[in-house]
């Protein structure tokens, strides 16, 4: 059974609020020959409002980070942060609807927060120089640390 003690951070390296459904991430991965689409969430800009998105069931093992999948949960924000970094309220609604209460839910620990880059076996520079991933962990932490 798939016990995850990690959450792996992502960018799609799309544009921000470019509106990809579900459907369309699926589509994506599936063209570069994954089953289904691989983040177990995706934080994407949607009528006007940043909102998470279900990808796959975090009873699954993702296909987001090779070499780390074993034991993380894949989150995905869309938009490409190697040109420009995530609008606020986008992180802002990242931490409150699946970053924080993921880490509470599952007991993860916030040290085991990671950008793509930093895990895995394939180099890459997600999720994005500037993706302001020092802050966002150091918010997770200041929200689940009792």
């Amino acid at each position: 059974m798939f016990k995850p003690t990690q959450i792996v951070i992502h960018h799609t390296a799309s544009a921000d609020g470019a509106g990809l459904d579900r459907d369309e991430l699926e589509l994506m991965h599936k063209q570069r020959g994954f089953t289904e689409v691989g983040y177990h969430f995706i934080i994407d800009k949607v009528e006007g409002f940043y909102t998470a998105i279900v990808g796959r069931p975090l009873d699954l093992m993702g296909s987001h980070a090779k070499g780390a999948n074993q034991n993380s949960i894949g989150v995905a924000f869309v938009g490409n942060f190697d040109l420009a970094a995530p609008h606020p309220l986008m992180i802002d609604e990242g931490l409150r609807l699946v970053l924080i209460p993921l880490v509470k839910q599952l007991k993860i620990s916030p040290s085991a927060i990671f950008g793509h880059r930093e895990v895995g076996t394939t180099p890459t520079v997600c999720p994005g120089k500037f993706f302001p991933l020092d802050d966002v962990k150091a918010r997770i932490d200041r929200n689940c640390v009792s």
